[in-house]
């Protein structure tokens, strides 16, 4: 659901801040984003097992706070 811009194949936050200009652009001013919270992923990340960390795979802390 993400642009991918560490290389691994997975969208990622900073892939969502990247475009953010963009989706402005073109009008929008809402999005709605997949889960990013800390989860074993059995069904899609909404399977959260820890709503205070940000899953490793989708960035980090850091990179949500520049969001």
């Amino acid at each position: 659901s993400f642009k991918d811009t560490n290389g691994d194949g997975i969208g990622d936050i900073n892939g969502i801040i990247e475009k953010i200009p963009y989706l402005r652009e073109l009008g929008i001013d809402f999005i709605w984003i997949n889960p990013i919270y800390k989860s074993p992923q059995v069904d899609g990340g909404y399977d959260i097992s820890d709503y205070q960390v940000i899953d490793e795979m989708f960035g980090s802390l850091e990179d949500f706070k520049n969001y």
